[in-house]
């Protein structure tokens, strides 16, 4: 016999505010670090696989761009930026969708981490 079987989406998230997320009160976007970050630059670059955009951060002590705005890290060690345009929009409706997003640094050079937000 053929069992049904029946899927779900998860509608109004939790968000866990231990790991990355959107504060729409404060216009904050929060996420766990271990380093004293203090600059921070946003970007995206184009996923050739899907066409698709993918952001990511820079973050850094030093500031090594002009385009460079300050973050905070608070003392519980997480960096509070005031996320804009695309990026911004990106970060609302990914924690709209899934409550939280999911951050790993991919990179780093002597000027600047680089973080994947998705």
């Amino acid at each position: 016999m053929c069992k049904l079987e029946i899927r779900f989406d998860v509608i109004n998230p939790v968000t866990d505010n231990k790991k990355p997320h959107y504060d729409t009160n404060r216009n904050l976007f929060l996420f766990p670090v271990d380093i004293n970050y203090r600059y921070y630059v946003e970007v995206r670059n184009i996923d050739e696989n899907t066409g698709e955009y993918r952001y990511y951060l820079l973050l850094s002590k030093i500031k090594f761009s002009e385009h460079c705005r300050l973050c905070e890290v608070n003392m519980y060690k997480m960096c509070k930026i005031h996320p804009r345009g695309d990026f911004k929009e990106y970060v609302i409706q990914e924690c709209e969708e899934r409550g939280n997003v999911d951050m790993s640094k991919v990179d780093a050079n002597s000027d600047y981490d680089i973080w994947l937000v998705d």
